[in-house]
């Protein structure tokens, strides 16, 4: 058994550390995460794991760029012809 599966509401704190990373937690939650942090070495390796995800998900979208100006004109077309569309029908 994990230090993490050991403490009632470890499973709870884990499953915050991707807002955490992101910075999106309320203040309440973030302290809550970091007071588990200071005292769980696992909980830290996967909060490490956690923040190595987000950057390779963060560069993994930046190198992808930005749409072509044909498929970004034709999205906005059919979205603004779906939406003359439902005017219509209502």
């Amino acid at each position: 058994m994990t230090a993490i599966n050991k403490e009632p509401g470890r499973r709870e704190i884990e499953e915050l550390l991707p807002w955490h990373a992101t910075g999106t937690l309320s203040r309440r939650d973030a302290d809550r995460v970091e007071q588990a942090l200071a005292g769980d070495r696992e909980l830290a390796r996967r909060y490490d794991l956690v923040l190595q995800e987000l950057a390779e998900t963060i560069h993994l979208n930046e190198t992808l760029g930005a749409p072509s100006a044909p498929a970004a004109s034709a999205d906005q077309s059919n979205a603004i012809s779906g939406v003359h569309a439902r005017q219509r029908s209502h």
